[in-house]
């Protein structure tokens, strides 16, 4: 295998549990904790993401660093890349923004508002956390669309 072969494996999976990982838990996850009542339910979204994100953590760098590695590797650099890997770099930024943007502000806003049992907080939190991850889920498959139209 060429040093190609493992970038595009190691972007490839790194995606797969970014995107699959939102995937899930607007699918199966969240709706599942509906079962729960509001307290419990805002201190279990608030430790399933703070698991969660801490796979993100590892999955952002490794998939910016293969995206970057397949570009000037596979691409030839920024002006030798066709329109799929401009629009895939272009979406892969913004979701890492997106996903900064969760860390620091819903995330941190639903972990305190757990700790502490401010349910109108707590809910308030949820909501905008749900409304960026999910243009983030969007953004990803969007992402993966765009890279089978660009081959």
């Amino acid at each position: 295998m060429t040093a190609a072969h493992w970038l595009l494996a190691t972007h490839l999976l790194g995606a797969m549990v970014w995107v699959g990982g939102i995937a899930f838990v607007f699918s199966v996850l969240r709706p599942s904790l509906a079962v729960l009542d509001v307290p419990a339910r805002l201190v279990m979204n608030a430790e399933i993401h703070r698991r969660f994100f801490k796979l993100l953590w590892l999955a952002m760098p490794i998939v910016l660093a293969s995206g970057y590695g397949l570009l000037f590797v596979v691409s030839g650099g920024f002006g030798a890349a066709g329109w799929a890997v401009q629009a895939m770099h272009l979406s892969g930024l913004a979701m890492s923004v997106l996903f900064l943007a969760i860390f620091v502000g819903p995330f941190r806003s639903l972990r305190e508002a757990a700790r502490s049992g401010d349910l109108a907080r707590g809910t308030a939190a949820m909501t905008r956390l749900r409304q960026l991850a999910l243009i983030n889920l969007f953004l990803g498959m969007l992402t993966m669309v765009v890279a089978v139209m660009g081959t």
